[in-house]
């Protein structure tokens, strides 16, 4: 079996680090981030979250046309109410839909939920991976870098500022997380991102600070930040909102033959000559395999009728 997919050259993140040469203006900034979010949106519109967006996930045409790939983090059934109190979530059951983890998102992308509150996190953690490409694009360098949680953390807050209490307010106050940001992060005001970005349009800068907010009910959602001044003009209505993505079809257990089977499930839906086609060697294995299935006299009807069926056909 060979599955064939659209050919796509590079990705992101080879065209920020491994191109340095390649101009990135401003209007491919806008160009790419504008679709990126597009496909966010409709993915969270879905019920769904990717948890590992990055510059190596996005995926580019020569024209700078964005497929989001690498879907193998992504889940459902999270909470996708931005007004909901993060504090009263509850995950849904379910192979997708079960416990929460840190492991996800690539390190330099991770929103601070993730980290201080891995089990409560929620799809404003694709908004903030988002708001990071962003920073990456314009700068042409990661712009939160740190070996472990405690440096990330404290990067954040250098770029950020310290997180005042209504930043902070999806922390309970008798948490540890809630201690261990007001123990580990340095009291500064933060290096404002118009000095982290000199000479960068305000609109992208203010576009970022509506991306990586320490409070994840406070950032921009997916379909506000479309609508931004900065990418105004790269603005595309939405298409009809999608029905909630069922992952119930990943609920088994996966050995090989399972897999097979599933596999050419999936494909007859979409070729169901495939089904006409394999059907004689399909009923010669059923012939192999009757005599264990059945008793001898239920075995002679059934060659008889078969016999009739393949004279028939004759």
């Amino acid at each position: 079996m060979f599955l064939v997919l659209p050919y796509l050259p590079t990705d992101l993140d080879k065209v920020i680090h491994d191109r340095p040469n390649d101009h990135l203006s401003d209007g491919h900034a806008k160009f790419i981030v504008s679709q990126i979010l597009r496909a966010v949106g409709h993915l969270h519109a879905a019920g769904v979250a990717h948890r590992d967006l990055k510059p190596a996930n996005v995926l580019l045409s020569d024209a700078f046309r964005v497929k989001v790939c690498d879907f193998g983090l992504a889940r459902c059934g999270m909470q996708f109410d931005a007004e909901v109190d993060r504090r009263d979530q509850a995950p849904s059951r379910g192979r997708r839909g079960g416990h929460l983890t840190e492991h996800v998102v690539t390190r330099e992308y991770r929103a601070p939920e993730v980290m201080l509150r891995p089990k409560n996190y929620t799809p404003a953690i694709d908004i903030w991976s988002v708001g990071c490409i962003l920073g990456e694009i314009l700068l042409r360098k990661v712009v939160f870098e740190g070996r472990d949680k405690v440096e990330l953390i404290c990067r954040m807050a250098e770029v950020l500022g310290t997180p005042v209490e209504s930043d902070l307010g999806w922390l309970p106050h008798d948490s540890d997380a809630y201690r261990f940001v007001k123990l580990v992060c340095p009291m500064v005001k933060g290096a404002t991102l118009a000095a982290l970005l000199p000479g960068k349009p305000r609109a992208s800068i203010d576009l970022m600070r509506g991306l990586l907010r320490w409070h994840p009910g406070q950032r921009l959602t997916a379909a506000q930040a479309q609508r931004h001044e900065y990418l105004k003009t790269h603005f595309k209505p939405p298409p009809p909102k999608p029905e909630p993505f069922d992952w119930s079809f990943d609920d088994y257990k996966p050995t090989p033959e399972k897999i097979q089977e599933l596999l050419y499930r999936e494909c007859a839906s979409y070729h169901p000559e495939m089904l006409r086609h394999d059907a004689p060697s399909k009923l010669q294995t059923l012939r192999a395999a009757l005599p264990a299935m059945v008793s001898p006299r239920v075995l002679s009807s059934l060659r008889g009728v078969l016999g009739a069926r393949k004279a028939a056909g004759a």
